[in-house]
């Protein structure tokens, strides 16, 4: 498998999040990081099936040191990732355009406990969280 310095947890159904995900893309290969998204690695052309989707996902959040996670428009795919993610001791960065409100407990308080260093709500925070940790990936495993 390609080393995957970030994955990219993000949803793609909802309006928008398509164009959302590119310009996350964009973002975080302009800075000189491989990323790993779902929506572009598989995308529904290659009719993959659940297993594979799945199996494919899991090898990709294993390998990359990074994970980015976005709830806007998540569905249940994203929040199993951010889990696994989480359990797997991965360095998680949180991305949100609209906030967490409303998302459930659980959720809002994930978000609460994540670092203000780790977490972003316009694109220039989340470029210097990347560019910051790039660095630190660049010396040492994450």
């Amino acid at each position: 498998m390609k080393r995957w310095d970030l994955f990219l947890a993000a949803g793609i159904r909802q309006p928008g999040c398509g164009e959302r995900n590119a310009c996350l893309v964009r973002l975080v290969e302009s800075i000189g990081l491989a990323v790993f998204s779902p929506a572009r690695e598989s995308p529904p052309e290659l009719v993959l099936s659940p297993m594979q989707i799945l199996k494919q996902n899991r090898a990709a959040i294993t390998a990359a040191p990074m994970f980015l996670f976005v709830p806007d428009g998540a569905g249940v795919g994203v929040y199993y990732e951010l889990g696994l993610a989480e359990g797997l001791g991965k360095t998680i960065v949180g991305y949100s355009e609209v906030g967490v409100q409303g998302l459930g407990k659980v959720i809002e308080g994930w978000w609460e406990s994540l670092p203000e260093d780790r977490r972003a709500t316009h694109h220039k925070n989340l470029e210097r969280i990347l560019i910051g940790l790039r660095e630190i990936i660049a010396t040492t495993e994450l």
